[in-house]
């Protein structure tokens, strides 16, 4: 086992198995039953230990510092920025002193976007990049890149924020 891994917001468990098979042992938290047990069958199937737990981000259902690594893939778009927030704070938590955050989110200039991201229709935040580095800073930044998606002609080009970042040994 390489260490303890929570997958925030875990969906369908893609990241979750995808962690386990590289030898992780994985906390799966996500706030929908119904994909909760999908990707439960799915870890089963596949005969990878892997904790499912119905949860969110905001109040996470674990011990301080129990985790070497926090994977948040395209969730803080989908909340409230005071909402993310709080995820952002419970993860810094539950992150060992010198463990990682890996984060994936929407990110624009110009606020909120009504529509369609990841092929889930609503209102989502897209982060500017002064914002999105603020509500990081607890962490060490190791890498954060911004990516423009150019998708077929008949849809926008969307971007996101792709962030690498550390809790201090010394936290």
């Amino acid at each position: 086992m390489i260490g303890r891994a929570l997958d925030i917001g875990s969906g369908r468990g893609r990241n979750s198995l995808y962690l386990a098979q590289a030898g992780w042992h994985v906390v799966s938290l996500e706030p929908s039953i119904r994909r909760l047990r999908y990707a439960s069958n799915r870890a089963g199937d596949l005969r990878e230990d892997i904790d499912s737990v119905l949860g969110i981000g905001e109040r996470l259902p674990v011990k301080d510092s129990t985790f070497q690594l926090v994977l948040c893939n395209h969730v803080l778009e989908s909340l409230p920025v005071d909402t993310a927030g709080q995820v952002v704070q419970e993860i810094y938590r539950v992150v060992k002193p010198g463990g990682y955050l890996f984060v994936e989110t929407a990110a624009s200039d110009n606020g909120y976007a009504a529509g369609d991201i990841n092929g889930i229709a609503g209102r989502f935040h897209l982060y500017a990049e002064d914002e999105f580095v603020e509500m990081m800073s607890g962490f060490e930044l190791i890498e954060m890149l911004h990516l423009r998606l150019v998708k077929p002609k008949s849809t926008p080009p969307s971007a996101q924020w792709i962030y690498l970042g550390r809790k201090s040994a010394l936290a």
